[in-house]
């Protein structure tokens, strides 16, 4: 669609939200039906292609009202909506943890006139995630139209969407290839990064030094025993594994996870570690590479491809 053609459908919003403001602040529905789903479509976001929006989205034990999907047929963003003149702010922080525990990078707030967007996996605080927050009725239709290409199809299915510094004259037809994550880009000296299902190292090697998750998380570590214990609190956390999986044996007398640190025949574990929001204890008195693979063995039982973990190997 040519920008011209989407500042035409936000100057039609803009009239709509004044002429029918009272009605659209009693319903939700009629909200997203008058000013959210037209929004979308012209941003690329067909809502009637269930191969571009997903609505009713379950993810993180809750639901969103739009999942707007990548070329991998998985949500690159969620999208909260609300009716005209909600207040957005009681629930940017159920949103934000959806989609951290769905592992969706950005997370999205709209009633309508109020636009908002947020990067999920920044450690940064609340107002500095924010990457969007317009009214559409406070600004032009070319300043609205340039400020919401953040939420442009190609520009949000990219995975790093980026503002419109400078006017565009068209919109591509389709986004361009969503690319496999990448790690980060470090600093002088650079420690090469490999994927948890390719690292082999020998024995006596040291730790990692970090451990980037499919979530974008990445953590430090000190001890071998810290692989095993970030990807269990990663899957615990995406709700990927849940108590109806537990326990979880390495061998016929020995747990490696369970509710309480205690195997199969009473014996309490020798070594644990316990994670934060679940009730999971992790045997962690495992050789290196016990534990490398008790981590590969449960991401391949959860049907979470390993390959999606990385980790910083020591300097050589």
């Amino acid at each position: 669609m040519p920008l011209d053609d989407l500042i035409d459908v936000i100057a039609s919003l803009q009239e709509r939200l004044k002429q029918y403001s009272d009605e659209l602040r009693e319903n939700e529905t009629r909200t997203r039906m008058a000013l959210v789903d037209p929004m979308l479509t012209a941003l690329g976001w067909d809502t009637a292609d269930p191969s571009l929006v997903k609505a009713e989205f379950s993810v993180g034990g809750g639901r969103a009202d739009y999942a707007l999907l990548g070329s991998d047929d998985k949500p690159v963003a969620c999208i909260e909506a609300k009716k005209l003149g909600e207040p957005l702010e009681k629930h940017q922080m159920q949103m934000l943890t959806y989609c951290n525990a769905g592992g969706i990078q950005c997370a999205g707030l709209t009633d309508g006139n109020y636009w908002e967007l947020y990067d999920v996996f920044s450690p940064k605080p609340l107002e500095d995630r924010r990457r969007l927050d317009i009214a559409m009725a406070d600004l032009s239709p070319s300043e609205c139209a340039l400020a919401l290409l953040l939420f442009w199809r190609p520009n949000l299915a990219s995975g790093q969407p980026k503002p419109a510094n400078a006017p565009i004259t068209e919109l591509e037809p389709h986004p361009p290839p969503v690319l496999p994550p990448k790690p980060p880009v470090e600093t002088e000296p650079e420690l090469p990064w490999v994927s948890l299902s390719a690292y082999n190292p020998p024995s006596k090697t040291p730790p990692p030094s970090h451990i980037r998750l499919p979530s974008g998380n990445v953590h430090g570590i000190d001890k071998w025993r810290d692989i095993l214990f970030r990807v269990v609190d990663w899957l615990w956390s995406s709700g990927r594994l849940t108590r109806s999986h537990l326990p979880i044996s390495s061998s016929a007398k020995r747990y490696v996870l369970s509710t309480t640190p205690v195997h199969p025949g009473g014996n309490p574990f020798r070594s644990s570690m316990t994670i934060p929001n679940g009730p999971i204890s992790i045997e962690v008195h495992r050789s290196a590479a016990s534990l490398r693979s008790a981590a590969l063995k449960l991401l391949k039982e959860l049907e979470v491809d390993a390959s999606e973990v990385w980790v910083k190997t020591p300097d050589s």
